[in-house]
């Protein structure tokens, strides 16, 4: 045999035993995404569309804000992720500003969001049947230097944290849907 021969074919060797970890350890993640394709879709709900009024009062610098809007919410059709397999998606957003969250203060520093929930609760999606009312999430978006910072968490510590105080939380109960 020749050198170019024997080269070629320890090239192939040690291409194939490097290579053989990425395959076995990528084998079963592709597995269960095909697997996942075969896999039915939940039964599609009843109701795609949904209208939510919600007020929101709140006091910041002594002075008293109030937001009236309404969240939208709307059937978006099938997803899938490896921590759900199939699943209902919904789009939210809400009516006046076409974000999903409201937003409370926006200066130089940061912006303050607080969340009026998601379109898959408004809509009665069976995963969340029995949790009970909503809670305030506060969202904290810091800018800085490196490109900004998230923080949520629960309303109290952080809008008493930037002098925010919440006076009236008031938000649609969500439907009653029906998945066939």
């Amino acid at each position: 045999m020749s050198t170019k021969k024997v080269t070629i074919i320890f090239v192939i060797l040690i291409t194939g035993v490097l290579l053989l970890p990425r395959f076995v350890y990528g084998l079963p993640w592709l597995l269960l995404g095909f697997g996942s394709l075969l896999m039915p879709n939940p039964p599609a709900p009843e109701i795609t569309h949904g209208e939510f009024p919600f007020r929101l009062e709140y006091m910041m610098g002594g002075e008293k804000f109030v937001v009236e809007d309404v969240f939208i919410a709307e059937f978006d059709g099938f997803g899938w992720n490896a921590g759900e397999w199939r699943y209902r998606r919904w789009r939210g957003w809400i009516k006046g500003s076409g974000e999903r969250m409201v937003l409370l203060l926006d200066d130089e520093e940061k912006r303050i969001y607080i969340t009026v929930g998601g379109a898959r609760y408004y809509m009665g999606d069976e995963r969340h049947q029995g949790m009970g009312p909503l809670i305030p999430q506060i969202t904290v978006v810091k800018n800085n230097a490196v490109g900004g910072t998230t923080i949520s968490g629960p309303s109290d510590e952080l809008l008493a944290q930037y002098g925010i105080e919440l006076i009236s939380w008031e938000l649609s109960p969500p439907i009653v849907n029906s998945f066939r």
